[in-house]
């Protein structure tokens, strides 16, 4: 287990990873940034509805249901639990999501260093 400040330098570092991968449409990007920083170095992890963040971002839940589930296929989030309904109580409760703060490692994420995830500087000074 990392410090809380070895955690949170991993975070910027994934942050950073998020923000410059051109090939993510802004939902993604935004929904991602979203759920990354509502994980705090103490629980490192959140856990909010789809409509909720829908609401937040100012999107329709259905761009989030396609979102959040590719951010996951392409690395960047783990689902911790499934949410769901609870038939015992009736009450619905959210996934949970971290950030998959490990990818950062396996990337040199740099100023102008070429990434698998931003396709690096292409070229450009």
């Amino acid at each position: 287990m990392s410090t809380n400040a070895e955690w949170r330098e991993d975070r910027d570092r994934w942050l950073q990873a998020v923000v410059c991968d051109r090939s993510l449409t802004e939902t993604q990007r935004r929904a991602t940034i979203l759920l990354g920083s509502m994980a705090t170095s103490e629980n490192r992890e959140s856990w909010p509805s789809y409509p909720w963040i829908a609401k937040r971002l100012g999107v329709s839940v259905r761009s989030i249901e396609r979102a959040v589930p590719e951010m996951i296929k392409r690395g960047y989030l783990i689902r911790l639990s499934v949410g769901g309904l609870n038939f015992e109580t009736g009450q619905t409760r959210s996934a949970r999501y971290a950030p998959n703060l490990s990818m950062t490692r396996e990337f040199n994420i740099g100023l102008g260093a070429p990434t698998p995830l931003s396709g690096g500087n292409q070229g450009r000074p």
